[in-house]
């Protein structure tokens, strides 16, 4: 399994694969799991009041905020003050090694690497 950062500009559009005629395969690559993502806001204090409110574990590490769940010790996101809108800088996405390979090829053919 593969961990990709996906920075928010890409966007997933039909991949062709081939395959059998009659077996129906996802227009997009298949992702198996979010690990994290992470986003800026101008205020990081009320960031925090937020997500305390919505019932999040909440911890400050070297000036961000991460958000976990309680009694688990996964990090779903992380928060970083900048000036400016709130703003989703990348997602962290696990996904199966074939589709690693289909992502690379995808994004060398666009530029987008």
């Amino acid at each position: 399994m593969t961990l990709f950062l996906f920075p928010c500009a890409v966007i997933f559009s039909n991949i062709g694969r081939g395959g059998k005629q009659g077996h129906r395969r996802p227009k997009r690559p298949p992702v198996r799991s979010l690990d994290h993502f992470v986003f800026t806001v101008p205020a990081l204090d009320e960031a925090a009041r937020f997500y305390a409110d919505f019932g999040l574990d909440m911890r400050r590490v070297d000036g961000r905020l991460d958000l976990q769940t309680f009694g688990h010790a996964h990090r779903w996101g992380s928060i970083h003050r900048a000036p400016g809108r709130k703003k989703l800088q990348y997602l962290s996405l696990y996904a199966f090694d074939f589709v690693a390979i289909m992502l690379l090829r995808r994004f060398r053919t666009e530029e987008l690497v």
